[in-house]
């Protein structure tokens, strides 16, 4: 099992390394495999990034991400103009179901509601908000319904556990719960949950 200071060397590397996030005021703490990060990050993109590099860390079991986000004054911006920019951008990579897509802000902190066929929109829908300029967080609140029958998603999310070589997926199975699919199993750590976990 990988030692926690190992953990902390190596995220405190990618975090320096990172052109996203390179300056972050961020402290790592690491303790039995889980990692806690705390301090100030001048975007919502640059504490998701920060996120994702924890994550990807071969040794993590858990994340606690204590990031507050101060944005610099000349990155704020009205609500009304964060709301449109974010409209905007996810109506044009997401030309079909943008239209079931509410945005709300308040205080820089963008809300999306309504509903999407495929995680993958609800993803994409996610990472263009926080991409808006003066974005300070993002709460998901899309609903993912898709009309494809549980049978064929089953078989599809099993090829591609299968498809992957970072994990063993015969210690994986999958079974649809009503509009939910539940992945069961033993995974080795949390870079391996997040290839366990289907995009479409």
């Amino acid at each position: 099992m990988r030692s926690d200071p190992d953990i902390e060397q190596e995220l405190k590397r990618r975090l320096e390394s990172d052109p996203d996030t390179n300056g972050a005021d961020i402290a790592i703490a690491v303790k039995d495999g889980i990692v806690t990060l705390t301090g100030f990050a001048r975007s919502f993109r640059q504490r998701r990034k920060a996120e994702q590099l924890a994550k990807g860390i071969a040794g993590v079991i858990g994340l606690a991400n204590d990031v507050q986000v101060r944005l610099p004054l000349v990155q704020r911006r009205p609500d009304p103009e964060i709301a449109r920019d974010a409209l905007e951008s996810i109506n044009r990579r997401l030309p079909y179901s943008g239209d079931r897509i509410r945005i709300v802000v308040e205080d820089g902190l963008i809300c999306l509601e309504g509903q999407v066929e495929w995680a993958y929109q609800s993803e994409a829908a996610e990472e263009l908000a926080e991409a808006v300029r003066g974005a300070c967080g993002v709460v998901n609140k899309l609903d993912v319904c898709s009309y494809v029958p549980s049978s064929e998603i089953k078989h599809k999310v099993g090829q591609a556990l299968f498809d992957a070589a970072s994990f063993d997926a015969n210690s994986q199975s999958s079974e649809p719960d009503h509009n939910e699919f539940v992945l069961l199993g033993a995974i080795r750590s949390w870079a391996e949950r997040g290839t366990s976990r289907p995009s479409k």
